[in-house]
């Protein structure tokens, strides 16, 4: 459900009866330093909420162009 809404700039998932604190920019830095580097960053979440894997993957030697 928020997969790809969780690597927006100042995006925060609201739960109702949980403060979450953070400004929202954590994965979006990740991503975007993550992309410079010729990399990927994906999530995988299971269901019913029982938790999510953040991968990433960046290149040993990047490609040349």
């Amino acid at each position: 459900k928020y997969q790809k809404k969780v690597f927006r700039i100042f995006y925060r998932i609201r739960r109702s009866g949980k403060t979450i604190r953070g400004s929202g920019l954590g994965l979006f830095i990740v991503r975007n330093v993550i992309r410079l580097h010729g990399g990927k960053v994906w999530i995988e979440s299971l269901k019913n909420d029982q938790g999510t894997t953040f991968h990433l993957m960046i290149p040993l030697i990047a490609e040349k162009t």
